[in-house]
């Protein structure tokens, strides 16, 4: 289960690692110098979660709302390789009908 949350960024900065991704692997280049095989596999890292279907917080408001459709998602990806009886008991989460509902 994978699930990217782009909060306050552009998920394509990200990928292309522009802007304060930028100016922030080239203080990591610079730190490791020694070792920039490890930031070469840090900047690979970020492209392949930058990639991946997300949640974009610029496109999704009130944050509320982003936090209710994140809390959802995952909920519904845990009960495809689990009962609902395992998620009983969890604070703010009802199951209703095999369904559930965040308080």
């Amino acid at each position: 289960m994978c699930c990217s949350c782009f909060y306050g960024v552009d998920p394509s900065d990200v990928r292309k690692q522009r802007g304060s991704f930028a100016d922030a692997f080239a203080k990591h280049e610079e730190n490791f110098k020694h070792e920039l095989e490890k930031v070469k596999t840090w900047r690979s890292v970020l492209t392949s979660a930058a990639n991946l279907s997300g949640w974009d917080s610029k496109e999704i408001r009130p944050d509320s709302t982003l936090v209710d459709k994140i809390v959802k998602d995952v909920l519904m990806k845990l009960n495809r390789g689990t009962s609902s009886a395992n998620l009983e008991g969890l604070v703010g989460v009802d199951i209703v009908d095999s369904n559930y509902e965040i308080m």
